[in-house]
């Protein structure tokens, strides 16, 4: 049996957007024989989101706000320092698996934790006489700094 436990979903506080989201859902349940657990899910805002769009998102989705929500998950949003980890891994041209790390980075936030997880990787690939590489990510930021196209990060 395969289950989906604490996921986070990410979107803009509009009421399309929450409908797409829905559509989503529904897909996945009706697939995949899974139900949400309303009791359990929760919604998080960003601060500059007006009350009644929060009270109108939450009132459709049947859910209740969450106003510690980095405590309920156990660990820090973007930009906030604590305790991060990082990883990575390397395929060859077919895909195959060459190598991977993960390791306890320090406290720092996740834009720091996903340099340092870059920076492992070409550590450890250029001490393998590994010269060519793609990198991919899932960071925006850090791979715009990498392709040059930012000289800072705001």
């Amino acid at each position: 049996m395969v289950f989906a436990d604490d996921i986070i979903f990410f979107g803009r506080a509009y009421l399309q957007e929450s409908l797409n989201l829905q559509r989503i859902f529904n897909i996945y349940c009706t697939y995949s024989g899974q139900e949400i657990n309303i009791p359990k899910t929760r919604a998080q805002f960003s601060p500059n989101v007006i009350s009644s769009t929060k009270r109108l998102l939450r009132q459709h989705f049947r859910i209740s706000s969450n106003l510690h929500l980095d405590q309920y998950l156990g660990i820090p949003f973007i930009g906030t320092p604590g305790p991060a980890g990082i990883g990575g891994l390397v395929r060859d041209w077919n895909g195959n698996f060459l190598w991977g790390f993960s390791e306890y980075s320090g406290c720092t936030c996740s834009y720091v934790a996903e340099a340092f997880a870059v920076r492992r990787v070409l550590l450890i690939a250029i001490s393998k006489g590994i010269h060519n590489l793609i990198v991919e990510g899932d960071n925006r930021l850090i791979i715009q700094l990498l392709q040059g196209n930012i000289q800072e990060a705001p």
